[in-house]
């Protein structure tokens, strides 16, 4: 071999994981500047937090540490709603994940399903009503957790195996429509607390307004919207459906509905009770 050879040869070697580290870096430039693996995105905790979870019987609730107290009063919060809010539509979710954000400047919650979890922002609105504002969220979005679980059997369980949570957010996405999904988690948010939206007058207000004013729109209009007139949101038109049909139908019905989505997410019109169509 010649000299240089000799010389080079080592060189080469050590050199080699600086070519690949280089087209890494390289590659990783060309890719789009932002990418999202996730439903919700709300990454506004600062890298310094540190963070411990409270492990319940059927909750793993991950919070800052300076946010300890809070924390055990929320993991019981939980525990003492988890039966009375499962019951009614004969769902029981396995542990479920409650992460805690104590460093936000927004007011709001969220149950995403990919991955599934319920996210707090424990700043409280400056508009909130007569009830606190950790327990509205508790109540609140754990209603959601128990809507995913409803539908979570049958054709909608096998496609969970196959395409993992993605398919139980893609059938309630499809299927379900939205004024059911709000206006149950705020007739559940009304009936198991002291409080709640529904016994507001001002919740009501508009749709009374609606109702004397323009009488009763059809349910495509009610649902989707108008650009000529002003459309009651479906927190406030889906606590009369939801809260109408359970007076009607007993507390049950909207069980049954979900079961029969879960079931036959194929059929023309699944989102409907077995027993009453």
């Amino acid at each position: 071999m010649p000299s240089y050879e000799l010389i080079l040869s080592p060189i080469k070697h050590y050199l080699r994981p600086l070519y690949q580290l280089a087209f890494i870096i390289i590659f990783l430039a060309l890719l789009p500047e932002s990418a999202n693996s996730q439903y919700f995105d709300l990454g506004t905790d600062p890298a310094s937090v540190k963070w411990k979870k409270i492990r319940t019987e059927n909750f793993t609730v991950i919070f800052p540490e300076s946010f300890s107290q809070h924390a055990q009063y929320i993991s019981n919060g939980f525990e003492h709603i988890y039966l009375p809010e499962c019951n009614s539509l004969k769902a029981y979710p396995k542990r479920f994940p409650v992460i805690i954000h104590n460093q936000a400047v927004h007011s709001n919650a969220f149950t995403p399903y990919a991955p599934r979890r319920i996210e707090f922002l424990t700043v409280g609105p400056q508009d909130n009503y007569a009830q606190d504002w950790i327990d509205q969220l508790i109540v609140h979005e754990f209603r959601h957790a128990v809507q995913y679980a409803s539908v979570n059997t049958g054709f909608t369980r096998a496609m969970f195996y196959l395409f993992g949570q993605q398919a139980v957010p893609a059938v309630i996405g499809l299927i379900v429509p939205l004024w059911f999904i709000e206006g149950d988690a705020t007739v559940i948010e009304t009936t198991a607390s002291g409080s709640g939206r529904g016994r507001l007058p001002s919740f009501e207000m508009k749709l009374k307004a609606q109702f004397i004013e323009k009488g009763i729109y059809n349910y495509e209009k009610a649902v989707h919207g108008s650009f000529k007139d002003y459309i009651p949101n479906r927190y406030e038109l889906g606590y009369q459906l939801v809260g109408r049909a359970r007076v009607e139908f007993g507390e049950y019905l909207w069980a049954d509905v979900m079961n029969t989505v879960g079931r036959y997410p194929f059929m023309v019109v699944p989102f409907r009770s077995p027993n009453n169509p």
